[in-house]
This record gives C-alpha cells, structure tokens and sequence, in this order.
C-alpha cells in the first residue's frame, strides 16, 4: 500500500478505499489464471480498480464498451469478473457490466502471458527484424529464444493498448534515453522496419521498452566472447561470495563467472562449458579437462598473478580481443545507420562549386528548419574553418559548425566524383562528410566518423568510397571495410 499510495497525489480522495486488499485479489486471481503483471502494471491496475470504485460510490458510470469475448480474451474477461465479484462482497456495490469490460481491456493491454494466438504477421515480423538485427550487429538474435520469446509477450499486450489507445507510462525512459540514447534510437528504427507495427503511432515510453529486452540481450552476448569461469569453494556460500566479489572486481572484464558451486555440487552438467575452475581448496587428485587455478578464499596478491598467467595464455588473449573489437566495430556500425540515410545522401555528376555544394548538405540535414537557421549554419561552418583545416586528405573534407547547432547528431555525405575546388591547396576533394553535431548528446558521433576518415590512410578503401554508384553501395562498401574486406 504505501508503494501505490507514493504515486498518489490526494490521498484523501481515496481514503476508504484499501489499495492491499484490492491487490490481493489482483494477485490471486491474476495468477490463477497465469496472467503475469509486474509491479508497475500492478499499481495502474490497482489503481484504475480504486478509480471504479470511486466512480460508482459517486454515482457515476461509465458507457458500455463491449469487447469481443471471443476463446482468445475470455479467460481475461473471466478474470475481471471474479476480482469484481470479490470486491462487491466486502464493498455492498455492484459493478455494471461495462466496468467488467473495461477492466478487461486494462488487463489484456498491461498483462503478460494473454492466450492470443492470432499473431502470425506478428511473429513474421519479429522474425524478418530479428534477422536483419543479426545481419548488422553479428550478435546471434535469430537463435536467441528467449529474447523472441520475451518480445512477443511483450509486443502482444503493447499491440492492445494501441489498438485501445492506452498510453503506458515508462518510469525508466528519461533515463534510457540520457545514459543509452543510441540503443534508444537504435530500437525506433528497428521498429519502422515492421510492416505489422508501423501502422501504429509508438510513442517513446513504449519504444523505452522495447530498447531495454534488447539492451539486457546484447549485455548477454558481451558475456559470450569471455573465458567461462566456475568458481569452488567448500566453507559455505559466504566464504564463496568472499571470493566470488574480489575475483569478479578483478576480472570482470576478462571473465564470465558462470556459477559458484561446493565440492561435491561439480558434476558433468556443470564442467560442460567451462574454460577455467577457480578452487579454494585442494583439487590436485581430480583431474578435469580444464585448468584449475587454486587460490586462497582472500584472492591474494599471487593469486592474482596466477589468474593473469591463464588470462595471458594466447589464444585466450586473442580470442578476447578478437570479440571486443568486433563489439566496437559492431557498435560504430549501428551509430552510422543512426546519423545517416538515403536522404542526407547525394551524388553530383557534375563538379558544384564549393558554397553550393555546403548549401545543399546543409539543406539536406536541416529540411524542417527556417531559412535564419541554415544561414546562420553555413556562417558557423565559415568560422570552424577559420579555426583549423577540415580537410583530411587530398579527397576528404569533414566541415562542421563552431558551435553544435541541432537536436540531434546528424551526417550528410556528398560524393563528387570528378571532385570541386574546395581551396588553392585542395582543388579535388571528391567525399565532403558535413557534421551537424548535437548540443544535447553525441554519444557514437566521433566513432563514426573516426571510422570513416581513417580510411584516408588507405587510398584503395577511400577510392572505393568515391566509387559507390548509389546510397545502398556507400553503406555496403562502408561495412565490409569495418569488417576487415570481408564482404558480407
């Protein structure tokens, strides 16, 4: 009760009403019918039952809306009735059916685990997202059942409330959005990619939590590319966290502590997908497949020396770093797709003079924006270059403004093949990268860039570049330099 009542801004107005019997029997008739409702949705729940009973205490009541009881939402409806009737019996009132549908519709868009099996283009649509998601970030989602699992639950209520215009507050999406923005954003555009979802106006609470099933998958998958570890430890769970909490502040990194078991808990099972066993106590007469580090329960300082050697071992160093530079040219990948698209992206046949060319970027990047604007942005792109050179090689110009003039980070590409005069000591930049930088967050901005002007040390990629006949041949050519020439 006091964690609803928190919320509440008059709580007199509700002061015979008691919020914990109404959700107890949320709870158990919820779960009785294996309807699963997290404690947010609890409390909208709760709280939307406290806000019937006002109604009708008050003489109010509210107009039929009747919901199609067909198999797929008549235990849902069922559920509503009973938590009515268990009301009725301590409360002397009684509910009108249209109450009974509403509350209906409040459960079927805030529950878990509602039998709707009419979700074919749905689960098409996750599976096609899915796929493109693997193809651009590497990280294994097509096989990833839990996470498809996860989504669809999450997706099934998410398209109720749409369809019943129920906007669900996110309490997380402030932060999401200042602390992973780019995941944020990130998830909004594999969103448009669904034929199924795009007929509905998602609002950012709903996006906020879509980004978080994501964000907790590719936190798994950090986990996958590091040596697996099993620590052991004989004197009881106590002694083991004491060892558990130094090794995992050492070598987090490093590591994946899978588990914390007692001697004779080891089986098997357990060894199946082990690198390393880190032992407090004496294992010299097993022999297991993998190496055993023995340490004192205080992970000394020879302790950690040892656990270093196994860590320095080359192959497991290289596999390591292998997979975190994979994770950061993964990361640079999803910023790019992020900042750029089709329509900030141009190919001109014929040589534009230089201020032509910077006025049709910046048209390209400030569309929406008044004319005062985009002079005022080609003035602080005169003085940022007054400043320094933005000229990164014979060929490449990287020009932004002084002073970071938009909402969010945005990157227009210009590609001039037979090249413009940019100065009297670069009369043949022929790739113009216009920045268009954020006052608010840049998170991945100089990422992406860095990867795309790096390719000035290397005049094979930066021909390359400069050769793609169309945007789709840019993106491509950009990805298989990132990942090393290996087309994909």
């Amino acid at each position: 009760e006091n964690s609803i009542q928190h919320y509440m801004k008059n709580k007199s107005f509700f002061k015979a009403i008691s919020f914990d019997q109404i959700t107890i029997i949320v709870l158990d008739e919820c779960r009785e019918a294996g309807i699963h409702l997290t404690d947010f949705t609890i409390q909208n729940i709760v709280l939307y039952i406290a806000l019937s009973v006002q109604r009708l205490k008050c003489g109010f009541e509210l107009q039929a809306a009747p919901v199609d009881i067909n198999p797929e939402i008549r235990n849902v409806s069922d559920v509503a009735r009973k938590i009515f009737s268990c009301i009725e019996s301590g409360l002397a009132l009684k509910f009108p059916e249209s109450e009974v549908d509403y509350l209906t519709i409040q459960l079927m868009a805030q529950g878990k685990n509602i039998n709707i099996q009419n979700d074919g283009p749905l689960q098409r649509d996750v599976d096609m997202i899915l796929q493109r998601i693997e193809l651009e970030t590497d990280y294994p989602v097509t096989k990833d059942y839990a996470l498809k699992k996860n989504i669809i639950e999450h997706l099934k209520p998410m398209i109720v409330r749409l369809e019943q215009g129920i906007q669900l507050k996110n309490p997380l999406l402030q932060e999401i959005k200042t602390n992973y923005l780019s995941e944020f954003m990130d998830t909004k555009r594999y969103i448009k990619w669904s034929p199924y979802l795009s007929q509905f106006d998602i609002n950012d609470d709903a996006v906020a939590y879509l980004a978080l099933h994501l964000m907790a998958a590719a936190e798994k998958y950090k986990n996958l590319n590091k040596p697996r570890a099993l620590i052991i430890c004989a004197t009881g769970y106590g002694s083991a966290q004491l060892l558990n909490n130094p090794v995992e502040k050492e070598f987090g990194m490093y590591l994946n502590i899978v588990d914390i078991k007692g001697y004779y808990e080891v089986d098997d099972t357990t060894l199946s997908n082990v690198n390393l066993i880190i032992s407090a106590i004496d294992l010299s007469t097993r022999v297991f497949k993998v190496p055993v580090i023995q340490v004192s329960i205080f992970l000394t300082e020879a302790d950690v020396q040892k656990i270093n050697e196994f860590l320095d071992n080359e192959q497991v160093r290289n596999k390591y770093i292998a997979a975190e530079k994979k994770q950061s040219i993964n990361s640079v990948l999803n910023h790019f797709d992020q900042f750029i698209d089709q329509s900030s992206f141009k190919i001109w046949q014929v040589s534009p003079h230089r201020k032509e060319l910077l006025q049709e970027l910046t048209n390209m990047l400030m569309s929406n924006e008044p004319t005062e604007l985009k002079h005022e942005f080609l003035e602080q792109i005169n003085q940022r270059e007054q400043l320094s050179s933005i000229v990164f090689s014979d060929t490449i110009a990287v020009p932004h403004p002084a002073m970071p003039m938009s909402r969010v980070p945005k990157i227009a590409i210009g590609i001039i093949p037979n090249g413009v005069r940019w100065s009297d000591e670069h009369s043949n930049i022929q790739l113009v990268l216009l920045l268009s930088p954020s006052y608010r967050s840049n998170q991945g901005l100089t990422e992406t860039t860095q990867a795309i002007v790096k390719f000035t040390e290397n005049i094979e990629e930066e021909r390359r570049l400069v050769a793609s006949r169309n945007f789709l041949e840019f993106r491509h050519n950009f990805l298989v330099m990132m990942k090393g020439g290996k087309y994909i």
